[in-house]
């Protein structure tokens, strides 16, 4: 190597060892008071520490990442320039926690100096000599594990105690309205302990300031903005009590103005195992029971209660005990989301309550009764063909429902269903994914398909039921998905439905029946055993080429 190489790589070495003790010192030092570039800086809030504490843990883990891939392959010159990297994240992430709160705890003071040791260790056992150097992999794993436990403690010591913060501070105006506000004898909302005005009311009061409304708004908010961070953070408001100052700001009469918004943050939060047990502690469910069936209650209120209990019944998050919550409240939550379908005034709001009624389906083998008591099924079939249901995600909730009818195997069987919900079926058996339809759009679309073809397939378990099928050429749609591997997405699990449906009509109505004379097609997929017919249909991809 040549001279000129050798000055530049210590250079370069000489950098990154003394950059980050030359930010550490500027950081240090206040701005002087003469200068007349004076920059007046607007304090961070404690929602803007959470979000840049976290994000920059997320960094911190990802740098830790690299460096563990090019210990284990043992690229000491990258290993020293990303080690000199972490430990200035480190530095940085330090730096944030302790700008977060006044006064530091004493163990978290001891973490944070544990680290600076880790990192003055990994500094040192990280350093790459040209010559003939090659720093041990063991203890550079160590230590760089070391890091990541402490830090990791650090950092979630310090978010649980701004997470709690956030929550105490909207605790904190909850509690000012409910302590300050009363009903005067107009039924307007006011605030007490104030200089007299012109209302008359005894005991004179003011309305409350717009200003107290938006700081209250402002604080839901920023839990809502915390808790999209991570799963992890809606485990830590869980934890901080998040859930239960929202159940109370939403039965609240004085706060009515922050109803929605507390609904829509108890939808963010409650996506973890955590914030669903709360709910249940505070009496979650009781709460959206009372608020759909509030009569006075506006569709905005309605529609946020039902995302609440879409979000609580979802069939990732299992809860036994929120089952045996909510059984005692199943027919009026169908019944209000029922009439929320029956009334919504746009697509977004019908989705998200026929997601709830779908889930609710799930948790509870009476709900399929409840359906018929209150017509879910009328209601879902007119609002599909109104409009309401333009998405393929509400198309699907719409089917689950249908299909959670059918599984039971009493109402299959005496169930007759009527032509417009017949031809919504069929209909849903015609569509196609779009072109760049996302992940998420293509799985709605393989349930569809799917749930669909289960479902006419229960229903035609009776003659004049699958007649009307077969005369709304329901068949030709179900073999074209099976020869169509592209119009079922490549999907073997929407075949195999499809065909379970071909073979149940010709079972019921008789292969020489006159209505399916002329289907050819399906003749074939029938005259063949299951397993050939599933065979052909599944490699047709292959056959073509």
């Amino acid at each position: 190597m040549s001279v000129v190489d050798s000055v530049n790589h210590w250079l370069v070495g000489l950098k990154e060892e003394v950059e980050t003790e030359c930010m550490s010192v500027l950081q240090g030092k206040s701005l002087s008071k003469e200068s007349s570039d004076f920059i007046f800086l607007v304090p961070k809030s404690t929602k803007d520490h959470v979000v840049t504490i976290h994000q920059s843990l997320v960094l911190i883990k990802t740098e830790i990442k690299k460096l563990l891939r090019l210990i284990e392959i043992e690229k000491w010159s990258s290993v020293h320039e990303t080690s000199t990297k972490l430990i200035r994240q480190i530095r940085s992430q330090i730096s944030n926690c302790k700008s977060s709160l006044r006064v530091i705890p004493s163990h978290v003071a001891e973490l944070q100096a544990t680290l600076l040791a880790d990192c003055s260790n990994l500094a040192k056992h990280s350093k790459y000599d040209i010559g003939n150097h090659s720093p041990g992999s063991d203890p550079v794993t160590k230590i760089v594990a070391s890091i990541e436990c402490n830090l990791q403690v650090m950092t979630d010591n310090i978010l649980c105690h701004l997470a709690k913060n956030v929550v105490d501070s909207c605790a904190r105006l909850f509690r000012f309205h409910e302590e300050n506000c009363h009903r005067d004898p107009g039924g307007g909302t006011v605030v007490s302990g104030t200089k007299s005005d012109t209302t008359g009311v005894s005991g004179v009061s003011v309305a409350i300031r717009k200003s107290d409304r938006a700081l209250l708004i402002d604080s839901l908010h920023d839990i809502i903005v915390v808790g999209l961070l991570s799963n992890y953070m809606c485990s830590i408001l869980a934890k901080a009590g998040a859930v239960g100052i929202l159940l109370e700001i939403c039965r609240s009469s004085v706060v009515k103005f922050a109803r929605c918004e507390a609904l829509r943050t108890l939808a963010t939060i409650c996506c973890v195992s955590e914030s669903i047990e709360h709910f249940n502690q505070n009496g979650g469910i009781s709460c959206l029971a009372i608020l759909l069936t509030d009569s006075i209650g506006s569709e905005t209120v309605s529609s946020e209660a039902a995302g609440v209990i879409a979000q609580v019944t979802s069939p990732s998050l299992a809860n036994c005990q929120l089952r045996m919550s909510l059984l005692e409240h199943i027919p009026s939550l169908v019944k209000s989301l029922t009439g929320l379908c029956l009334d919504a005034r746009n697509p977004e709001i019908f989705l998200i309550s026929c997601a709830a009624l779908a889930n609710l389906a799930s948790i509870d083998d009476l709900c399929p009764d409840y359906f018929g008591n209150f017509d879910t099924l009328v209601v879902l079939t007119e609002s599909c063909l109104k409009g309401k249901a333009p998405s393929i995600f509400a198309k699907e909730q719409v089917v689950t429902v249908v299909e959670a009818v059918t599984c039971q195997e009493s109402s299959s069987k005496d169930m007759t269903p009527d032509i417009k919900l017949a031809k919504l079926l069929v209909s849903f058996l015609k569509e196609r994914s779009r072109d760049g339809a996302t992940v998420l759009e293509l799985v709605a679309f393989e349930n569809l398909l799917q749930k669909t073809a289960l479902t006419v397939g229960r229903f035609c378990q009776k003659l004049p039921t699958a007649v009307v099928f077969v005369k709304l050429h329901c068949i030709r749609h179900l073999v074209r998905l099976c020869q169509e591997p592209g119009a079922r997405s490549h999907s073997d699990v929407v075949l195999t439905a499809c065909l379970e449906a071909i073979r149940r009509i010709f079972s019921v109505c008789g292969p020489n029946h006159e209505l399916l004379k002329d289907e050819k097609e399906a003749n074939k997929l029938v005259a063949s055993q299951l397993i050939d017919s599933y065979v052909l249909c599944s490699s047709a991809d292959e056959s073509f080429i």
